[in-house]
């Protein structure tokens, strides 16, 4: 079946921009491509409807060179209907919150967490620091100063939770904070399809911590799970994790030359996620997003390509590869 993919991409060259494809991943068949050159150095995206959201993330380098974009995406095509300029540079992630009112940005550059209004119409407003988080830890390259990297809601809605990369917390908006072991840098996170369990993924070591959620805004420390314990701790750089739709399954992913890895976990023991299959064939995968029927996007930054794969039986395997997309950082579905 041909579907839609929009692929943000840090290309920072002729190619810069989001790219749309049309594509069939069953029989690998790229029908359409085009590029939208006017949304520089994409990053993330989130969606409400017809709306997608994209994240611009500028080098820490250039001073607000940051933006968020608002495509309206119809019959007549794609367009760009509202925007936020002179943002913060250095936002890594971007996401709506459940009632679809409120954009939120985690500020890598600031360890700051902004609020965004949109209504109905997909406009944005009202951008805003609503906190900001200081602090350092273990790892002087990486953790010299606060790094907020994601920020999801808790599955009953009242609550963020934001990783900071830089200072060992996941930080839980207005409630507090809980400490992760020195060195870790917890990057992202997901909630269990019951809503009982947090799976935290630290960046700087591979290790998954696991949390449990009783509803009250506090997440209560389970296991420390170490996810690739042959890696050196130089080839240890995660990018996301991913839990299925009927919540039986979690992804992850590391990055790291010759080391390269996406994982599959069983979660029949939600407490103790056990290893189903490895996938090693892979280009530095930054994400990865999950597909129906099995199948798995990944934006391979290191070798320029969105690659397809199946998870079926216990197995991965390869389907298909889109070539030429210039580091790919995130893509999205769009039915």
């Amino acid at each position: 079946m041909i579907r839609t993919y929009f692929i943000a991409s840090w290309d920072q060259g002729p190619e810069e921009g989001v790219t749309q494809i049309e594509y069939d991943k069953e029989k690998d068949i790229l029908v359409s491509r085009k590029l939208l050159k006017r949304i520089k150095r994409s990053s993330y995206f989130a969606r409400k409807d017809s709306y997608l959201y994209v994240l611009t993330e500028a080098p820490m380098s250039v001073p607000e060179g940051g933006c968020i974009s608002t495509l309206r995406i119809d019959e007549k095509g794609v367009s760009i209907i509202s925007s936020i300029d002179h943002f913060d540079s250095g936002v890594t992630h971007l996401m709506i919150d459940q009632e679809g009112k409120h954009l939120y940005a985690s500020g890598y550059g600031t360890g700051s967490l902004f609020a965004i209004d949109t209504d109905q119409d997909g406009f944005l407003s009202n951008c805003r620091n609503v906190f900001s988080n200081t602090g350092f830890s273990l790892n002087k390259t990486r953790q010299n100063a606060s790094h907020m990297h994601y920020t999801c809601e808790t599955p009953d809605g009242e609550y963020l939770c934001t990783c900071d990369l830089g200072k060992e917390n996941g930080d839980v908006t207005k409630t507090g904070s809980l400490k992760t072991p020195l060195g870790y840098g917890p990057r992202h996170m997901v909630f269990s399809k019951d809503g009982k369990y947090a799976y935290v993924l630290c960046e700087l070591t591979y290790h998954l911590l696991i949390y449990a959620y009783e509803g009250t805004g506090n997440l209560e420390f389970i296991d420390d799970i170490d996810l690739y314990p042959e890696a050196p701790a130089d080839k240890r750089q995660c990018s996301a994790i991913k839990i299925s739709e009927d919540g039986k399954l979690l992804f992850t992913a590391n990055r790291g030359e010759g080391y390269n890895s996406l994982d599959a976990w069983d979660l029949k023991d939600p407490e103790s996620p056990s290893r189903i299959a490895s996938y090693r064939n892979l280009g530095y995968p930054r994400d990865f997003i999950l597909l129906e029927d099995g199948y798995i996007a990944l934006c391979n930054q290191a070798e320029n390509n969105v690659q397809f794969v199946k998870f079926e039986n216990d197995h991965f395997k390869e389907t298909g590869k889109i070539e030429d997309i210039l580091m790919p950082v995130s893509i999205i579905e769009w039915n």
